[in-house]
């Protein structure tokens, strides 16, 4: 069977919601929350409180990205496919967060491990790491990922990572979260609205599927859709999301092609490394 997509593909259903979500109201929603920031915890047993304080080392790349773009080219397809996988799991149950106890649960049983990557301000769209944020307090125990970051940025002179903070959008949270969860193999990220402001976290929990599947089932539906949210080099991106989901290609003039247990997924590219056609055959 072959399936031919344009370079604009609508999405299927699951897809095309969290697709909305990410431009508007993904986890801005009126979620319930403990404005102490700590709970009291029923007894949970020893299994449901195994994957507590785990915090993912970084996974460096060979080649460092210097920029924002070049860290949402090689990040943003997985973290959003492992993204729609997450949100299909919490979707609109009530969550409260353990700062101190360094965990989120959401509903009455999910417990969840977290890092704190920044906080944003609404009012004046204001985007803080947590490393520099001496206001907000927060615990070693959730500082890990954000202080990388940091060393990550200082690293390879990538401004998006090593200042303090910047002006930013709403999107652009969502742009942070996606290189968080990428960059550290997160479950996924969640944008927790505490009213006037928010926190970003890395979100963590061994029982939830890690969806960094190695067929190609999911590319047709993710790789247009982060296409849609955000400039990229396109080609790279996608040669980016093959290698990260542990698929091997082959790349032949402006056409990339995987393949993986006899299914086939092709892309093909301009000069300037916008995709014109992804192909699927099975």
């Amino acid at each position: 069977m072959r399936c031919i997509y344009p370079y604009v593909k609508a999405a299927s259903s699951e897809v095309a919601f969290l697709y909305e979500q990410i431009l508007y109201i993904f986890s801005f929603e009126k979620l319930t929350f403990h404005k102490k920031l700590v709970v009291l915890q029923p007894q949970y047993t020893a299994t449901q409180w195994q994957c507590l304080n785990y915090a993912q080392p970084m996974t460096v790349n060979n080649t460092p990205c210097r920029n924002e773009q070049e860290l949402i080219e090689r990040y943003g397809a997985i973290a959003l496919e492992k993204q729609t996988a997450f949100y299909q799991i919490i979707g609109g149950q009530s969550w409260h967060i353990n700062i101190e106890g360094s965990h989120i649960i959401f509903g009455n049983h999910l417990v969840c491990p977290i890092q704190v990557i920044g906080t944003y301000i609404f009012d004046s769209q204001a985007w803080l790491y947590a490393w520099t944020n001496s206001v907000g307090n927060f615990p070693e125990t959730v500082l890990s990922h954000a202080r990388q970051l940091k060393e990550y940025g200082d690293r390879y002179q990538n401004d998006f990572l090593r200042y303090h903070g910047f002006q930013a959008t709403e999107a652009d949270l969502h742009k942070i979260g996606m290189i968080a969860s990428g960059m550290f193999q997160a479950t996924g990220y969640f944008i927790a609205n505490l009213g006037n402001t928010a926190l970003l976290l890395t979100v963590y929990n061994s029982k939830l599927p890690n969806t960094i599947k190695e067929d190609l089932g999911a590319i047709p539906d993710i790789f247009p859709a982060i296409c849609n949210l955000f400039p990229m080099n396109q080609r790279r991106a996608f040669v980016e999301y093959l290698a990260a989901k542990g698929i091997e290609y082959t790349e032949q003039g402006n056409v990339v092609k995987a393949t993986k247990n006899e299914a086939s997924i092709v892309g093909s590219f301009d000069e300037k490394g916008h995709m014109t056609k992804l192909e699927a055959i099975a």
